[in-house]
């Protein structure tokens, strides 16, 4: 690895249909790339990373590592993204840094001064998937509902108990408004901050890795929060021929 941008971290997000990539150092984002495909994002994520190494006039040695939305989202996106990241990590003897995505999304979200923000993205069979984080004195993020994959009406019901201002944002939004009347303080985001970004990936790794949070690529694995379909469907055919 080479040491002439000790700062640089590479962020990969690929747990929604819109996917990206970003390059950001110590003084801000360097470079992004939107990688927006409705299928398996394997095809393209390669190729975007040339453009935006080529863009910024870097290379793969000026990294000093790898950071990875590691989800909830789509399964096979995060798998494409998981693996590309580990490949790249373990090419380039370079650390590897999972940054969940409701996290991530939370990130880059503005939010009133005491307002926790909730993190919301659409699942399959009509679910969501949601997380609530609130600042610390610090200027952190703290969990204070962790990551699940529940139905809109569960969710809302959840953030309504927590008597507390919220913001929403994130893609399963619509969906958790349609459930039911949200309480007094709770507000939609703009749309425009509904997407995660692989520059806050990038931007959160980097700060990661300043505090000394190292993984080797095997020790990260995606967050899926529950069974894909192709899981389902063997458990199904388990349970007909057993």
């Amino acid at each position: 690895m080479s040491a002439a941008e000790p700062g640089l971290v590479l962020g990969i997000d690929t747990a929604t249909p819109l996917g990206g990539i970003a390059i950001a150092g110590p003084d801000g984002l360097i470079a992004e790339h939107a990688v927006g495909v409705q299928g398996s994002h394997a095809s393209r994520l390669m190729a975007a990373l040339e453009r935006l190494l080529g863009d910024a006039g870097l290379s793969l040695a000026d990294l000093a590592g790898i950071g990875v939305s590691i989800g909830p989202g789509s399964f096979t996106g995060l798998r494409v993204g998981v693996a590309s990241a580990m490949g790249l990590a373990r090419a380039q003897n370079l650390p590897l840094l999972p940054v969940p995505t409701l996290e991530a999304l939370a990130w880059g979200v503005p939010r009133p001064a005491g307002a926790a923000v909730a993190t919301v993205l659409t699942a399959r069979r009509d679910e969501v998937y949601g997380a609530v984080f609130g600042a610390t004195a610090s200027g952190g993020l703290e969990p204070l509902l962790a990551p699940c994959a529940v139905a809109p009406a569960a969710l809302l019901a959840e953030l309504n108990r927590l008597g507390r201002p919220l913001v929403l944002a994130g893609s399963g939004t619509p969906a958790l408004l349609a459930a039911g009347a949200p309480a007094r303080g709770i507000t939609a985001a703009p749309a425009v901050f509904w997407q995660p970004r692989a520059a806050v990936v990038a931007w959160r790794a980097g700060r990661m890795l300043a505090e000394g949070r190292r993984h080797a690529p095997h020790e990260v694995t995606p967050i899926y929060l529950k069974a894909s379909q192709a899981e389902i469907n063997w458990a199904k055919r388990q349970r007909t021929t057993g």
